[in-house]
């Protein structure tokens, strides 16, 4: 892959990534409430072992489920990243914690409506030296099922 930026291109075609990676999730309520999460470690590097720029080491997601009513679903989860190096300075960049959530409302059998929120604590933070994230995002969709 490249990285383009105002002083920087540079290509990573010898790049390599290794990833170990558990998940789980539990039904506290059957069918009604659900904990899941996940966890990984990572290692990645580039040109003869040297870290990879903008890859972090851990991260992990957690959250709820819940169907209060058999047509509704709704979601809450976190994300969070943990540091990585970046490529000008090798200096580690900060870690970041993510919220998000969704609500799903099934009409009948083959529709369906959705909205979903991320970032929802507007955290700035920069995935990418000089590339930060948009704050709050809402989405929304409908769902047909042929």
């Amino acid at each position: 892959f490249e990285l383009a930026g105002a002083n920087l291109t540079r290509s990573y075609a010898d790049g390599h990534r290794v990833r170990v990676h558990g998940a789980t999730s539990v039904d506290i309520v059957p069918e009604r409430l659900t904990a899941f999460g996940t966890v990984y470690l990572q290692s990645a590097w580039v040109d003869g072992g040297r870290a990879m720029p903008f890859a972090e080491t851990v991260g992990a997601r957690g959250g709820l489920s819940t169907r209060p009513a058999e047509p509704i679903l709704m979601s809450i989860w976190t994300d969070w990243t943990g540091s990585r190096p970046a490529s000008r300075t090798g200096q580690p960049q900060n870690g970041y914690v993510l919220v998000g959530a969704s609500f799903d409302y099934r009409i009948n059998r083959r529709f369906g409506l959705s909205v979903k929120g991320t970032n929802l604590l507007n955290q700035n933070h920069n995935p990418w030296v000089g590339y930060p994230v948009l704050p709050i995002q809402a989405y929304g969709g409908f769902r047909l099922i042929i």
